[in-house]
């Protein structure tokens, strides 16, 4: 993941939003990592982005994965503020303008995040 620099000019609060979603992003994919550092080239992931922190939910991390060669699909990642994640997993159709929820799990802790995504995306 590439480390992305926060404008100075941006209002303070803003700022501090924005690092601390950067922050929760990469302390969820370290988790994930932590557990089996290949899982994420298990299930080719890339295009990572930072979710901002907003209503109920702490901030987070999306990928897109390739589960077969006619299968795109999109993971997110969400803090929730009882500190457990929310996982969904979105079908792109074809094209890549629309996405389809497809399943999604709550209260999922940092020590389960590896091995669901891997069910999720049917790597295990």
């Amino acid at each position: 993941m590439t480390s992305l620099t926060i404008p100075t000019n941006q209002p303070t609060q803003e700022r501090k939003d924005k690092a601390t979603s950067r922050l929760v992003a990469n302390t969820t994919l370290d988790q994930i990592t932590t557990v089996d550092p290949l899982s994420l080239a298990y299930i080719a992931a890339r295009n990572y982005a930072y979710l901002p922190v907003k209503d109920n939910k702490g901030g987070g991390v999306e990928f897109q994965v390739t589960i077969s060669p006619n299968q795109k699909h999109v993971i997110r990642i969400e803090l929730d503020f009882n500190d457990s994640y929310i996982i969904s997993k979105f079908h792109i159709r074809k094209g890549g303008l629309d996405c389809v929820l497809r399943s999604q799990l709550h209260n999922v802790y940092a020590e389960q995040l590896c091995e669901t995504i891997l069910d999720m995306c049917s790597i295990h």
